[in-house]
């Protein structure tokens, strides 16, 4: 049946049920639940369908909080929010602008090679920041290896 006929690797569990004779109807009946359950790809569309639906709650529910915000406001007021947010948004470009720059002037004196940006890290959840964290790592790693390996110098293939 499994592997060369005994069953002593098996988990326990599988062991109790071939002794059993249950094993066909467990598989049979996993297969009758897969079938009716749609299969994994529509589990998985359902699921990001449904994230979709709630991502485009929030944001319906953000902008009704911040039109009832806006509307306990004067119109004086109004117009310096407004002034504020046109104001922010020059200091950011601005702030881009002088990362770019600073970029740009670092690349010329020929320093780095590699640039990971990571203006957006805030919108990362915990595990995202996590797994790329341990991919620069491992591209550091892999790089720091290929420079001693060759003396200082590294090499492409």
């Amino acid at each position: 049946m499994f592997g060369n006929g005994q069953n002593g690797f098996l988990p326990l569990r599988l062991r109790r049920l071939l002794s059993r004779g249950e094993a066909a109807a467990a598989m049979e009946q996993g297969k009758q639940q897969q079938l009716e359950g749609g299969g994994f790809s529509d589990r998985k569309e359902a699921r990001r369908a449904a994230k979709e639906r709630k991502k485009q709650e929030e944001a319906t529910r953000r902008e009704q909080e911040w039109q009832a915000k806006l509307a306990t406001h004067s119109e004086q007021q109004m117009d310096a929010i407004r002034r504020r947010i046109v104001e922010v948004s020059h200091m950011r470009r601005e702030a881009r602008k002088a990362r770019k720059l600073k970029l740009e002037q670092a690349m010329k004196m020929g320093a780095p090679d590699v640039v990971i940006d990571l203006e957006f890290s805030h919108l990362m959840t915990t595990s995202q920041l996590s797994s790329l964290m341990q991919q620069i790592l491992l591209e550091y790693t892999l790089w720091a290896g290929l420079w001693t390996e060759t003396s200082g110098k590294v090499q492409h293939s």
